[in-house]
């Protein structure tokens, strides 16, 4: 259940950025500053420890791919939080 409210508030917080109101023109490229403050610090503490912000979005992207690969064998059980290899991926 932990895990479920933590998602929950890390879509949360990301909606609130992204639904923000603007007072003026400049708050639509504020909302993409703390966007990318927000992958930042998403991407150091689930993903790995790196600093994110020195890596060009290609970098980012090309770190992700490997783990991209190697999870999507893995499917949801019945039972929440528990991942299992597909038949044809063993």
């Amino acid at each position: 259940m932990s895990k479920a409210k933590k998602q929950l508030d890390t879509v949360d917080k990301l909606a609130a950025i992204v639904f923000a109101p603007q007072q003026n023109g400049a708050d639509y490229y504020k909302r993409v500053v703390e966007i990318i403050d927000f992958i930042d610090s998403y991407f150091c503490i689930n993903i790995c420890p790196e600093d994110a912000g020195e890596m060009t979005l290609n970098e980012l992207k090309a770190k992700l791919q490997p783990k991209i690969e190697f999870y999507s064998k893995f499917f949801a059980t019945d039972k929440v939080g528990v991942f299992e290899m597909a038949a044809e991926a063993n």
